[in-house]
């Protein structure tokens, strides 16, 4: 393409409908990834919950513990 040529053809009606459509996929994809995020977030939570009730199962412990040192330190 020349470059004189380059603005008149940004011009076109097809450019900017385009444009949008690269706007509004952008948008969609980042929501998306957020709400994903925050799931993931969720289910290493629940993974770590999951491994407390464990500890406590073995160790007959009286309060969840909250850090895995603390977990290791009731196993031994």
């Amino acid at each position: 393409m020349d470059p004189p040529q380059f603005f008149p053809e940004m011009k076109r009606p097809n450019v900017s409908v385009l444009l949008g459509a690269f706007a509004t996929s952008g948008w969609l994809s980042l929501q998306a990834i957020a709400i994903l995020w925050a799931a993931l977030e969720t289910m290493a939570r629940g993974m770590k919950l999951f491994v407390r009730t464990i500890a406590l199962r073995k160790t007959d412990a009286a309060v969840i513990p909250e850090s895995t040192e603390e977990i290791i330190a009731t196993l031994r």
